[in-house]
């Protein structure tokens, strides 16, 4: 099922797009832009590479996609995570 999704996204994105596009270009799987940005900033904080494939245009926040596809195949996953759901209320 995941390998499908990120066939599709593979066919469908740009080489490279805007952090704020991401929701609209991935139907929101990928989360909000805010919540990439804090991300990409907890990474640089810690020193750690972007697993993203981050890059700025004119101080734009920017990802290529085949570093964007191989964190966010990482990501997808058949049972919700904690808090996100599937439990009883």
């Amino acid at each position: 099922m995941h390998h499908s999704i990120i066939s599709q996204l593979a066919e469908t994105l740009p080489p490279s797009f805007l952090r704020t596009k991401v929701p609209e270009l991935t139907g929101g799987i990928s989360g909000a832009a805010g919540s990439l940005a804090n991300e990409d900033s907890r990474d640089a904080k810690a020193g750690r590479p972007n697993p993203r494939g981050l890059f700025y245009v004119r101080g734009k926040a920017a990802y290529q996609r085949d570093p964007f596809l191989l964190w966010l195949a990482e990501q997808l996953s058949d049972k919700p995570s904690r808090g996100q759901g599937g439990g009883a209320a």
